[in-house]
């Protein structure tokens, strides 16, 4: 059994090795064929989380494409929709204004 002990007049030792210094004590602690294996399966599980992110930067990329254009139709059926009041109280008015002058003349 192996251990690091690390006093405090030493507390930087073993971070402030060379890789190489570093991965000899490692090996002593830890076989260096897992450590070769957990590096490599760390590597690869970061590709596959960065293939993750990408896939969902997509993902989101093509939703807020499509909110855009919701707002745009949006927009264009409130503005519709605001010429439509107008136009129908236009109508309502001269209907109303037609309706007095028959009421007016039928009076008379």
């Amino acid at each position: 059994t192996r251990s690091i002990f690390h006093g405090q007049h030493a507390l930087d030792g073993l971070l402030e090795t060379t890789d190489a210094k570093f991965k000899e004590e490692l090996s002593h602690l830890l076989s260096l064929d897992i450590w070769q294996q957990a590096t490599t399966h760390a590597r690869s599980k970061q590709r596959e989380m960065m293939r993750e992110v990408a896939k969902l930067d997509g993902m989101i990329a093509l939703r807020m494409q499509d909110l855009e254009q919701a707002e745009k139709k949006l927009t264009t059926a409130k503005q519709y929709v605001d010429k439509r009041k107008i136009e129908v109280e236009s109508a309502r008015k001269a209907a109303h204004e037609k309706e007095q002058l028959l009421l007016s003349g039928a009076d008379h």
